[in-house]
């Protein structure tokens, strides 16, 4: 029994010249297009991107050292406006009071404790005048109270409200941290009262 001999044609193919179905040896290159070229080269950039342990440790000391900066300002700032309002309550108990000797034709007596660090308030014509007391907020104190002499005495520096809208007057400065002030007047003819920063 003879083996038949395989040889290919002269292009090559197995299958003779007018087959058409013969294999290519080395095929063409594939040419890549712009948009797919700038794909490849953007995510060869972003698998080489990384951030090293030098670099991490400097935005973490930046970030610290700017919050060590920032923080005494907004403790400062804090303060301000909590003292702001501390005053801003305080004038608005010497107005109400005023208002309720007029509403009510009674005297009133809003006393400025600095030890306690309170403001107390008592009415007079009452036979036992009740007290309210408003305690100041921690880190706040009244610095400074300078009041007319009052038709009823007192052990603390008081200013008096009348049915008739009047007060024997006053000034009454509250301080906090960091020297910020503010001063608080009580018209002794009106009664008006008027916070002033300083």
């Amino acid at each position: 029994m003879s083996l038949s001999t395989y040889q290919p044609d002269a292009q090559g193919s197995a299958f003779g010249p007018s087959s058409g179905r013969g294999l290519k040896a080395h095929p063409e290159p594939c040419v890549l297009t712009p948009s797919l070229e700038r794909g490849l080269r953007t995510a060869e950039g972003v698998r080489n991107k990384g951030f090293s342990l030098i670099e991490v440790v400097v935005v973490l000391t930046i970030i610290s050292l700017s919050v060590a900066l920032v923080m005494p300002s907004l403790s400062r700032f804090s303060r301000s406006i909590e003292l702001k309002a501390v005053a801003k309550k305080v004038s608005a108990i010497l107005r109400y009071y005023r208002s309720e000797a007029v509403n009510k034709g009674q005297v009133y007596q809003v006393l400025f404790d600095s030890d306690l660090k309170e403001v107390r308030v008592q009415s007079i014509d009452s036979a036992s005048p009740p007290v309210k007391t408003y305690p100041l907020p921690e880190g706040i104190h009244l610095k400074e109270v300078k009041v007319e002499s009052p038709e009823y005495d007192s052990d603390i520096p008081a200013i008096e409200f009348y049915p008739s809208g009047g007060s024997n007057g006053g000034t009454i400065i509250l301080d906090g941290q960091g020297g910020i002030g503010y001063k608080i007047r009580v018209h002794f003819l009106t009664g008006s009262v008027e916070i002033e920063k300083g």
